[in-house]
């Protein structure tokens, strides 16, 4: 056989793509040949008998006895096993049986399996310990995130990291263009990003290419979507009944007659008005990737488009994303590459979670009396003759008001008709580096990153009337223009060698990053020509109206981190990381931290004695470690000045400067110290897998306001002040089995976590939250409680008559409620003074859950699969204040019907009333205002048949796959508001309802197709 030569073809068996670069080797020599383009091979064989063995990177290697075969066609398989066992770390990959710390990873079938316009969203129950909620259901609406619990009354969002590059949220980044995600729960995972790792960390790579044939790709999908819910409200007879009932309770005369109650003018139903049907969803991706054994690349284009399920076009988001990360080796030692992303958004919103003018608020509180829209030519005539342009729809006809006193909770119609505003970003992000291979196991990576951010964003208010007491005099326009810029240069030295069974690694790093930012803004009245294509600033007729403003800001950062790895015949492994920090916004005297590390694990089933053969897979791993955030804004140190109030110099006002507030010079890190103890199982072959963490994470260092005396004259300063404990327990199972053609696997995640301030050296013993506007209560940060917890009153019932009133008293025979009526609230005396008053407020709900849990069902058979995916929370509350206590005329709850009415009808819900004498409604209470928040939903559930490949061939395609999805079909709660899943824009506002806007329930259909 000596002298023969072959030839042959490489494919993969998966697409039957040409592979490019694959060895195929005479086994036993290092005669052989590599793949070309189109997969292609030809060398000539030199010993007897021979056999060639055929291997590429991600799959399975091959060895076949030549015999008498001259021509080979060659199918390789994935190595899932291989692929499947690498787990991203922070600057690396690791082994997933030598992990030690708690690292979860979201596959990208699962990032991409539910219609998304933010990334963050994938991880919603797919991963224990990861609380994720939507801020609003509004397109483009922001998501909060918080790994094991709240550390901190700063920010806790988490770090992001895309390729190496920190960024601040994952909004700019398309799903399809993700291979893995990671999330660093503990500090040994997270400590190698030091200060900034407290609140854990999130890793996101992108996709590189391969060599080979070019690849091209399309997924996408349209869909339309609806409100899932409306809130049951008051209609017009219920209305007019309810504030008859307030009147007279009150010892008023009734305002609406029986005829008008019998025979209302109008039921206007606010939601059906401002609710848009069939609100179009969209997305659509095209990748394209491959390249030769020297360079690869991966490309791909993304749009995104959402118009919101509320006010129509006037609310929508769209988003398109370019991507293009290449790969080319210089040599045998250099290769280099770059990552780069460029992404253009644009999006229009309504006012939403405001006690004042919200869409959604309005909606609900608005009077049903009040027609949508004037359609009797008599009315019209007297709108005619009011001030400032009562406001018209597109066909000329008025939009109604109300006649009951609404004040800013005008026709959310015209509201919406007078929503003029464009926010758009452009965004230029990525890296570039350079890796050289110095020695066997020795290679150093340079890489310098950036991100430049650009932000325009305008609005138009025109002159309008929309009652009596709410109108807007003079049109007005505003323009923003904002920027940032970002860099990083991170260089990092990394070491891997294997000695017998003993495996050593590691790293040793620096980075340095300069961020900064600036912005100006400008208001000007008077437009003219007065219109949105006209509103800009330059048209603006009256100068002395002209409004300016801006901010400048910068911080830096220095670093210097290693890591060293050792593991035992992957039996005893153990990590230690250090990170040293320096950051511009601390004070001198602490404006460096160290942030050390150390884990360790066992792979109990690689010992000898360990011999249960129903188990295949058994670590048992712990880790201790600190991190820090240094997340706090800028010069939080030094002392401010600004300008005071006017001062008479020479008979003129004069405006001086002043110290706004004192300096720390002491300021530092908040400092989290965690740790964690896990073990990973796995039963049957891994048909069932387990995992399960308890961790301990104790926040030191909070920053708050330091009391001083207030004949300073001067803001408090910010100084070291809490602490907060967050620990818990997070249980991950998967079961998977196959059938023949019949293939499922089904699987969950529940987390447990408690928090609790331990610590607040501050005085008062507590830090103020939010407080709804006009209401006794709200949140707040205070040792032994949550952060946050609702602080308002408890209740015991409802006064049935006089006589409870009378007996309800304290140690000395006075009464506890004096004002109060039979109907009214019966309140607790918490602290027993033998009053009711402030110091009686209390801890009455927690606005974080205690418990977040997912479970997803997946299935194929033959063509078709199908998934489906459950979410829920539970151990929390919701303050629902969607009511003005300010506003006598306004609509609502049904709620409301189950109130008292006399002797024994309700012991859960207070009588009506305008002046409420007893705060039944001004105090923040657990009787009326706060809800059990926990839910359980249908987040999704998708159907799909992948065409045989047969078919697929004749459109020249590998593979077509069309499917149809519903997200949020349906959801099981007690709350009775809009939609029970409330993030917030800070920790003070958490599961705050003042007219949120609702998760959309959304029906489409998609299309994946290879190439």
């Amino acid at each position: 056989m000596a002298q023969v030569t072959i030839r042959g073809m490489v494919k993969g068996a998966s697409d039957n793509a040409p592979i490019l670069g694959a060895n195929v080797v005479e086994k036993g020599t290092t005669n052989g040949a590599i793949t070309d383009f189109d997969g292609a091979f030809s060398f000539t064989l030199e010993g007897e008998n021979p056999s060639i063995v055929i291997s590429y990177v991600g799959y399975k290697p091959q060895t076949i006895a030549v015999g008498n075969q001259t021509k080979f066609d060659i199918s390789l398989e994935e190595d899932v096993e291989t692929l499947e066992e690498l787990v991203v770390i922070g600057y690396g990959v690791q082994k997933k049986s030598v992990v030690t710390g708690a690292i979860a990873s979201v596959s990208p079938e699962e990032i991409t399996a539910t219609p998304i316009a933010k990334v963050e969203q994938a991880l919603q129950g797919r991963s224990a310990g990861v609380f994720v909620a939507t801020n609003s259901g509004a397109p483009g609406s922001g998501v909060s995130i918080r790994v094991r619990g709240v550390g901190t009354n700063g920010d806790s969002s988490p770090l992001y990291i895309v390729d190496g590059l920190v960024v601040a949220n994952l909004n700019n980044v398309n799903p399809n263009d993700i291979v893995s995600m990671e999330v660093l729960k503990d500090a040994a995972s997270a400590a190698i990003y030091g200060s900034r790792g407290a609140n854990g960390v999130v890793l996101v790579q992108t996709k590189s290419g391969k060599a080979g044939t070019m690849k091209v790709d399309y997924d996408g999908y349209f869909g339309v979507q609806n409100a899932w819910k409306k809130v049951g409200v008051l209609n017009s007879r219920e209305y007019m009944t309810m504030h008859n009932e307030a009147l007279y309770n009150d010892g008023g005369a009734p305002k609406f007659s029986p005829e008008q109650i019998a025979n209302p003018s109008a039921n206007t139903d606010w939601q059906d008005q401002i609710f848009s049907n069939n609100a179009p969803i969209q997305s659509h991706s095209i990748s394209l990737s491959g390249g030769s054994e020297k360079s690869t690349f991966s490309s791909s284009i993304g749009y995104f488009g959402q118009t919101g399920i509320v006010a129509g076009d006037k609310s929508n988001y769209s988003r398109l994303n370019l991507r293009l990360n290449s790969e080319h080796k210089v040599n045998k030692r250099v290769t280099v590459g770059q990552n780069l992303g460029i992404i253009m958004s644009q999006s229009a919103g309504i006012q939403e979670q405001s006690e004042f003018g919200s869409i959604l608020g309005a909606a609900l509180m608005h009077d049903p009396l009040t027609p949508a829209l004037i359609t009797d030519p008599e009315v019209s005539k007297t709108y005619d003759a009011l001030p400032h342009f009562p406001v018209q729809n597109s066909n000329g006809q008025y939009y109604g008001i109300s006649e009951q006193g609404l004040r800013e909770i005008a026709n959310p119609l015209a509201r919406i008709e007078n929503t003029n505003q464009l926010y758009e970003d452009r965004t230029i992000q990525g890296n570039i580096f350079a890796k050289v291979d110095m020695m066997k196991g020795l290679s150093f990576k340079t890489d310098i990153g950036f991100n430049w951010w650009n932000s325009q964003n305008r609005s138009f208010t025109p002159e309008a009337y929309y009652n009596e007491v709410n109108y807007t005099g003079l049109n007005s326009a505003w323009q923003e223009a904002q920027s940032n810029e970002y860099w990083q240069w991170e260089n990092v030295l990394t070491y891997n060698t294997t000695v017998d069974k003993h495996s050593f690694g590691g790293i040793l790093g620096t980075t340095a990053m300069i961020n900064k930012g600036q912005a100006i803004t400008g208001t000007r009245s008077n437009i003219n020509p007065a219109g949105w294509d006209t509103g800009w600033l330059g048209n603006g007729a009256d100068d002395e109206t002209q409004k300016s403003g801006g901010w400048y800001y910068e911080n830096r950062l220095l670093s210097f981190f290693g890591r060293a790895n050792y593991d035992y015949d992957e039996r005893y492994m153990v990590t230690a990381t250090v990170r040293y920090d320096g950051s511009s916004r601390f004070g001198q005297n602490n404006q460096f931290g160290f942030f050390p590390s150390v884990s360790a694990g066992w792979n109990v089933h690689n010992e000898e004695f360990f011999n249960v053969k129903a188990i295949n897979h058994l670590k048992v791993r712990g880790s201790w470690g600190r991190v820090g955030n240094e997340n706090i804004g800028n010069f939080g140190y030094l002392s401010t000045a600004g300008r005071t109030i006017p001062y008479p110099i020479a008979g003129s006002p004069v405006n001086g400067i002043a110290i706004n507030r004192p300096s720390n010079a002491d300021l530092r890190w908040e400092s989290s110290e965690q740790s964690n103890i896990g073990f990973d199982m796995g039963l049957l072959d891994d048909k069932f897998t387990m995992t399960v963490e308890y961790y301990s994470k104790i926040t030191k260092d909070l920053l708050a306001d330091r009391p001083q005396p207030d004949y300073t004259g001067q803001d408090y300063p910010i100084a070291n002040l809490g602490t907060v404990q967050n620990q818990g327990l997070e249980l991950s199972a998967q079961y998977r089995k196959n059938e023949g053609e019949f293939n499922f696997d089904i699987g969950g995640n529940v987390a447990f976590n408690q928090n609790k301030v331990t610590a607040l050296d501050n005085q008062n013993g507590y830090v103020p939250g939010y407080t709804p506007f006009a209401y006794d209560g709200g949140t707040r940060m205070e040792i032994g409680h949550t952060l946050p917890y609702f602080f308002g009153y408890k209740t015991n019932g409802i006064f049935q008559n006089a006589e409870e009133i009378a007996s309800y008293v304290n140690a000395e025979g006075q009464q506890l409620q004096p004002d109060a009526q039979p109907g009214d609230i019966r309140f607790v005396d918490v602290n027993n003074d033998g009053s009711i008053d402030a110091d009686d407020r209390t801890n009455i709900g927690n606005p974080i859950p205690t418990i977040t849990y997912g479970m997803t069902f997946n299935a194929t058979y033959k063509h078709f699969d199908f998934m489906m995916f459950w979410q829920g929370v539970a151990g929390n509350e919701i303050a629902n204040v969607n009511r003005r206590l300010d506003l006598d005329g306004q609509n609502y709850s049904t709620r409301t019907l189950n109130r008292w009415t006399g002797e024994g009808s309700s012991n859960n819900y207070p009588r009506s009333t305008y002046t409420d004498a007893n705060g039944n409604y001004s105090r923040l209470n657990d009787m009326v205002h706060i809800e059990n928040g926990a839910y359980l939903r249908l987040k999704n559930i998708q159907l799909g048949y992948t065409l045989p490949e047969a078919v697929a061939a004749k459109v020249g395609a590998d593979r077509v796959r069309v499917y149809v999805s519903a997200q949020n079909l349906f959801t099981i709660t007690e709350y009775s508001g809009f939609d029970p899943e409330i993030g917030g824009t800070w920790w003070g506002d958490f599961g705050i309802d003042r007219g949120v806007y609702p998760q959309a329930k959304t029906f489409l259909m998609g299309l994946n197709v290879s190439f």
